[in-house]
């Protein structure tokens, strides 16, 4: 296979590395997800992004020997000699976080339902292909033409067996040990933390983060800045609505997804 297969046709989205486009293949008439990559992208970044393309490669191949409904799929991979790509399914309903912004706010019930499904799709990763996403948000959670969600992006994903030390993902949903809360930033400098941090664990926190959001139309933690949402985050004070019944605060809150201790953690 190579692009030329292919028609371009919308822009879906812009992952960690690359753009991600709407392709008919040419010869069957079927759609696909393509994600792009420039090579010069990956040689200005320097070796972690490099390591990044290859372990979502990885990843995504390790998929296709274990393929789970609850996250989408690639077909295949190949370049040329600007660009790598990867092609991967089209889910046709678009980001959870359209629905969220068209909704406002879910109730527990269809809280639960997208919290089950995509805490299917983390276990699978964590326990089947050996790798912690490290990215979940919204925006990468994709909807089917039933409305089940499928995760996908693993543009910042890890592979398991070890401890983390480099800081990915996005602000709002970053875990308190990811965070040096001090300094109120980012620890992005391994020597610094020593004894790293458990990428399972990032993901269910991340989680437990998105479940807030879809019953509050807002994530748990927000402030003027960046270094000031870091603190937040660090300081771990999160205010629930009066409609949040108790059982719903023991599974995200404290006891729960978003336990501080790492260990303890649901998930």
């Amino acid at each position: 296979r190579d692009v030329n297969s292919f028609t371009l046709l919308d822009v879906l989205g812009f992952g960690a590395m690359g753009k991600v486009r709407l392709v008919r293949h040419k010869r069957t008439g079927l759609h696909f997800a393509l994600k792009a990559v420039a090579k010069d992208t990956v040689t200005h970044r320097g070796t972690r992004a490099a390591r990044l393309v290859i372990a979502e490669r990885d990843a995504l191949s390790a998929l296709e020997r274990s393929p789970h409904d609850r996250v989408a799929r690639m077909f295949a991979h190949f370049q040329d000699a600007t660009s790598l790509y990867i092609l991967l399914e089209y889910v046709p309903g678009g980001e959870l976080r359209s629905k969220m912004r068209r909704h406002g706010r879910f109730s527990e019930q269809v809280t639960r339902f997208f919290v089950a499904a995509i805490a299917t799709a983390i276990d699978h990763l964590h326990a089947v292909v050996g790798v912690a996403h490290r990215d979940l948000k919204p925006e990468n959670v994709l909807l089917d033409n039933r409305g089940y969600p499928k995760l996908c992006d693993l543009g910042s994903c890890a592979r398991l067996g070890g401890r983390s030390y480099s800081a990915v993902g996005t602000p709002e949903y970053l875990a308190p040990e990811v965070i040096d809360p001090a300094a109120g930033r980012l620890d992005l400098s391994p020597t610094s933390r020593t004894s790293g941090y458990d990428a399972r664990a990032v993901d269910w926190w991340a989680l437990g983060v998105l479940a807030f959001e879809m019953t509050h139309g807002r994530p748990p933690f927000r402030a003027r800045n960046v270094h000031a949402l870091y603190r937040a985050i660090a300081a771990g004070d999160v205010k629930y609505s009066k409609r949040c019944t108790a059982d719903f605060i023991d599974v995200v809150g404290r006891r729960g997804f978003m336990a501080r201790d790492p260990s303890k953690r649901l998930g």
